[in-house]
């Protein structure tokens, strides 16, 4: 067992560590990064009575989340194609294209682009739908991170690619005609 003076603590999560340690065992940091930047000294104890240095980075403002969803780092590169392509899949392009054509126009004309849009809420769909499924495969076995890119994937193919073709051929029913 390992005397108190060749350990140290931790100083990203606080935990014993040996002196000539390169990386943190507990955390997973590597002792060679710079250390966060500590607290005003008027709140570094409040609120954080018997609590790690981690347990306070982690009730943090969530600002490091939100830069995660608009950077993705350390995420699976099919997690970020699933969740563009499940965002891509959600965007109206037949009702875009209708509004961009003038109502004069032909119904084929017409016809024609709202199914061009569909073509492409379809494509986006399948291809977040079969990105998800592959991202999360990958993450099960212990890959990067990235389910809820997954996810978001796979729920935006699927409403992409069968919502909104449902809607549009109803419309085109509806509005223009057969």
């Amino acid at each position: 067992m390992s005397s108190a003076s060749d350990t140290k603590p931790c100083p990203f999560c606080g935990e014993r560590i040996k002196v000539t340690a390169v990386k943190c065992r507990f955390c997973g940091e590597f002792l060679n990064k710079p250390l966060p930047q500590a607290l005003p000294e008027d709140e570094e104890d409040a609120g954080y009575e018997g609590e790690t240095p981690a347990a306070r980075r982690k009730q943090g403002d969530g600002s490091e989340q939100v830069l995660m969803w608009i950077l993705p780092v350390k995420r699976s590169f099919f997690a970020i194609m699933a969740g563009y392509m499940g965002l891509l899949a959600l965007l109206p392009y037949a009702f875009v294209f209708y509004a961009i054509f003038p109502s004069e126009a032909r119904r084929d004309t017409l016809r024609t682009v709202l199914y061009l849009g569909v073509g492409l809420n379809l494509l986006f769909g399948l291809l977040g739908l079969v990105l998800g499924v592959g991202g999360i495969v990958l993450i099960m076995k212990g890959a990067k991170k990235g389910l809820p890119r997954c996810i978001v994937g796979i729920v935006g193919g699927m409403l992409g690619a069968v919502i909104y073709p449902i809607v549009v051929v109803n419309f085109i029913n509806r509005f223009i005609g057969p």
